[in-house]
């Protein structure tokens, strides 16, 4: 039972191990640390490439994620019985 737990435990810190070696070999990849010298090219660089991947699939997930939510909403909504607010057409009073 223990070499289950064990598994999904490792499982589970998987992706957290390879999401710091990805940032890890970014970083090294980068070379030296940037200096006010080279700050403003960096920055502008920077700025033309764009949010970064990890960002835009952020954004992609919450944006299915609310069309889902939006989509469930309307199908339980249109589900519901009305509430009979319309007239009585019968001619007893």
């Amino acid at each position: 039972m223990a070499s289950v737990a064990e598994a999904a435990g490792s499982a589970a810190v998987s992706p957290l191990r390879s999401a710091a070696a990805s940032l890890q070999a970014g970083f090294v990849a980068r070379g030296p640390a940037v200096t006010e010298e080279s700050a403003p090219s960096a920055a502008a660089s920077a700025e033309g490439a764009g949010p970064p991947a990890w960002a835009r699939r952020m954004k992609r997930n919450q944006t299915i994620s609310r069309g889902v939510a939006a989509a469930n909403h309307a199908v339980r909504s249109g589900d519901h019985p009305s509430s009979g607010g319309g007239v009585d057409l019968s001619e007893g009073e």
